[in-house]
């Protein structure tokens, strides 16, 4: 018997050196990616280790989201965590919760990059006026990008909204050529932006090729941010080698297929946590399961002990499952706080605006542009000049109707109670 046995691990060893050997004969990137591998679909070449491999090969060194499989992504270079680019980042998505002044948020806080060129876009994303989704764009002729940040969640009704959304609606395909299915809330937002947005990134992008485009947010915003920058290279507005994305305190966006579709398209992704943090656990999952349920994409940047700074103690988590990894924040216990979603690298990111972006700021400055009007029903869109307020409106259209009082009012209580004593 035991014979037998060892003869059936000598022929299924056999088989897997046969069959990855049809790749690892290749030896540049352009001729493997052209390649078939015996019972294991196409190859794919790992720049990691300069070498060809078949799908799910035990011997590949490098991520999926570095694997190349076309052969117009062979100049894609590895990408790097990198601290201080993390930083900015989250300083642009602070920066997107303060839309009547972005461009004073971006004066104080990112001063040396220059931004200039910012419109702001509001838009309606669910039912009550105060779901309003937020996000801005801008240019940087210093840091050579064009930045795209999404606002997070901005009123108890709207997480609300996203809470039910996320425990009773089904998922919906993202993009009809690709596989995976996300959130209908955080889609739903999205669209309704995106559709607003689209052709100022366009117009940069044609006026700008050479520069690359930064895509992030903080919360909600960085589940936008993670459909945005997906879309952005699967509809060819940039190529995957220009497209980088770092978001904060991410919920799952989608479904593991989603996951293998963003890690695909988007080879410079981040998702930063911090230890503590519970919104990246939302929608709960039991256990790590690919075939159902929510799915982070990778990679997740863990801070164990809570992001004091950007270059606090942290570790890029590639172990197993697949992005979820258990020994990152998915191995986090019950002792949860809100306080850790709130703050990032000492940053209040929901309310940074309040003391002017300022780091030092002792108390609120206040809001002091008034003239910030919301469309309900329509695309808003201001413009900043350097060193200004907004300048500039346009958008039209219908008021979208209030949900009755009583409603809000269950709706806010049941959430406090859910939020404080569940999450």
């Amino acid at each position: 018997m035991k014979g037998v046995l060892w003869l059936f691990v000598i022929i299924v060893f056999a088989v897997i050196k046969v069959v990855s050997g049809a790749c690892r004969d290749h030896r540049s990137c352009e001729v493997c990616v052209q390649q078939d591998a015996l019972l294991q679909g196409s190859c794919r070449w790992c720049h990691r280790s300069k070498q060809c491999h078949s799908t799910g090969s035990l011997f590949n060194a490098c991520k999926r989201s570095e694997n190349v499989v076309r052969g117009g992504d062979c100049d894609v270079t590895l990408s790097e965590y990198k601290p201080d680019l993390s930083l900015k980042m989250l300083l642009l998505s602070a920066a997107a919760y303060d839309e009547s002044n972005t461009g004073r948020c971006l004066d104080n806080s990112l001063g040396e990059s220059q931004f200039k060129d910012i419109q702001v876009f509001t838009r309606a994303c669910g039912s009550g006026l105060s779901h309003r989704c937020s996000a801005f764009v801008a240019r940087s002729d210093v840091e050579k990008v064009i930045a795209i940040a999404f606002r997070g969640t901005s009123s108890f009704q709207q997480i609300w909204e996203q809470f039910i959304g996320g425990l009773l609606k089904n998922k919906v395909k993202f993009l009809p050529d690709q596989s995976g299915s996300v959130q209908q809330y955080w889609l739903h937002a999205y669209q309704n932006l995106w559709r607003c947005m689209r052709a100022k990134v366009v117009s940069l992008r044609a006026a700008y090729p050479d520069y690359r485009v930064w895509v992030t947010g903080h919360s909600l915003g960085g589940a936008m941010a993670s459909l945005a920058s997906t879309q952005i290279v699967n509809d060819g507005v940039a190529p995957k080698g220009l497209v980088v994305s770092y978001t904060f305190g991410m919920p799952r966006v989608g479904d593991y297929e989603y996951a293998l579709t963003h890690d695909r398209m988007v080879n410079d992704t981040w998702r930063v946590v911090q230890s503590g943090d519970p919104i990246p656990h939302f929608p709960t999952i039991f256990f790590n399961n690919q075939f159902f349920g929510p799915y982070h994409h990778g990679i997740e940047v863990y801070y164990p002990s809570g992001a004091s700074s950007a270059s606090s103690s942290h570790r890029e988590c590639h172990g197993k499952p697949n992005n979820e990894d258990i020994g990152c924040s998915g191995g986090d216990g019950p002792a949860l706080s809100i306080s850790a979603h709130r703050n990032y690298f000492s940053i209040p990111v929901g309310s940074f605006w309040k003391q002017g972006c300022l780091k030092r700021a002792r108390r609120d400055v206040g809001t002091i542009n008034g003239t910030f009007q919301f469309l309900p029903d329509a695309c808003s869109r201001y413009s900043f000049k350097p060193h200004a307020n907004a300048s500039q409106i346009v958008g039209s259209g219908s008021e979208t109707p209030r949900p009755s009082v009583g409603v809000m009012v269950m709706s806010v209580v049941t959430l406090r109670v859910l939020w404080w004593c569940c999450v």
